[in-house]
């Protein structure tokens, strides 16, 4: 089974373009993840 880096770089071999627009999507959808989490976050009640 192919690594996670291995992969990686074949397809940024094969198609940088792809694979930076691949990249710049997930981080997006990882920050707008976390934001749309945030309201909930700050109005929840600390447990100890």
């Amino acid at each position: 089974m192919l690594r996670h880096d291995e992969i990686v770089t074949a397809v940024t071999r094969s198609d940088p373009g792809g694979a930076e627009a691949a990249c710049r999507e997930h981080i997006r959808s990882v920050f707008a993840d976390l934001i749309n989490a945030l309201p909930e976050q700050l109005t929840r009640t600390p447990t100890a």
